[in-house]
């Protein structure tokens, strides 16, 4: 009797001991989700559900008229968030992409403020804007990727809204280079400056300026962070800066001699090493982006795109490697908040 007595002491030890664990694995995982859910009451996140609220609701009732008013940069603001939140697959890899730009007026009220019906009745024009361009390209296995909006005012009591919409083909990761003591590229690596002109020894296709933006943009992949557990992420607030030699950025191809195409492997690492110091420092420390904050607050920029082209006279020269780089904040909200769709 003894012995069983100290038995269901111990069953019951061993079943309160689970019942703890249970309730401190709930409670961690409650936790996890509180803090989730309290970054996403942030303004920016707040902002954007809030104008997904008055989309559904004029679709529900497009007779609705509502009166609120928001300031012509949130309008602007929400119509891209809510595409961008509901429409892209911007860490998806494309092979090949398409770009696409219109323009929507919309009319200001006696403050200069926007109508949010007004600015419902903007976003559907934009999605559908989007849609045609999209549906209408030939490009197979599609996916897009991004949709940007700046704005300008205009005389007759408008503010004219100006979308560059980026959408593409799909595709297959390409490897990196081997590694190499000194950097990628290593005896071999040599390619002429303009794609299209392909390697040095004019057995491979393509060119020095789309084999840096390839192996930089392996990087910047690499740098997007995860999408936390029960959340989906996206990029909004997107923004792009060009530079080149011409601009009195340093560090990047350039040769006064029309004639001198080839960029042997050296100076291949030579030329990704300025291009980087470039995007991750010396643009982000220019234009006062963010790109060490921490992804988790959802206030930290990342490298979104990198283009790069060679450019110049092939004739006269010079000849020289423009960028254009592309930055955006990380933000996530939990699954089912805004379902994403297609166009």
């Amino acid at each position: 009797m003894k012995k069983l007595a100290t038995l269901l002491i111990g069953v019951a030890i061993m079943l309160g001991l689970s019942q703890c664990k249970k309730n401190d694995i709930a409670k961690h995982n409650d936790e996890i989700i509180s803090s989730v859910k309290a970054i996403q009451q942030g303004p920016d996140i707040e902002r954007i559900l809030n104008f997904n609220n008055a989309v559904q609701a004029h679709r529900q009732n497009p007779d609705l008229r509502t009166r609120e008013i928001v300031d012509i940069e949130e309008a602007a603001n929400n119509i891209a968030d809510l595409f961008n939140v509901t429409y892209t697959e911007p860490m998806a890899y494309y092979a090949t992409t398409e770009s696409h730009q219109f323009s929507i007026n919309v009319p200001l009220t006696a403050e200069g403020k926007v109508l949010v019906d007004d600015e419902v009745a903007a976003y559907e024009q934009a999605v559908a804007e989007a849609r045609e361009a999209y549906h209408g390209s030939a490009l197979a296995d599609k996916g897009y990727r991004r949709l940007m909006v700046t704005f300008e005012m205009q005389r007759d009591g408008e503010v004219c809204l100006n979308f560059d919409g980026s959408y593409g083909e799909r595709g297959t990761t390409p490897p990196n280079p081997q590694p190499h003591v000194d950097g990628p590229f290593s005896v071999g690596d040599d390619w002429h400056y303009k794609d299209g002109m392909g390697s040095c020894d004019g057995l491979r296709p393509g060119g020095a300026d789309k084999v840096l933006q390839d192996t930089i943009m392996e990087e910047v992949r690499s740098l997007w962070p995860a999408d936390p557990n029960g959340c989906r992420g996206f990029f909004t607030s997107y923004e792009t800066h060009e530079f080149s030699p011409l601009l009195g950025y340093t560090g990047i191809f350039y040769n006064i001699d029309p004639n001198e195409t080839c960029i042997e492997w050296q100076y291949m690492n030579d030329y990704l090493v300025g291009e980087r110091r470039n995007i991750f420092q010396v643009v982000p420390q220019e234009y006062g982006i963010n790109l060490n904050g921490n992804p988790m607050q959802q206030y930290q920029y990342f490298v979104t795109n990198v283009v790069i082209e060679g450019q110049g006279d092939e004739d006269s020269g010079p000849i020289y490697h423009w960028t254009e780089v592309e930055y955006a904040r990380y933000y996530y909200i939990e699954n089912g908040t805004i379902e994403r769709d297609e166009l």
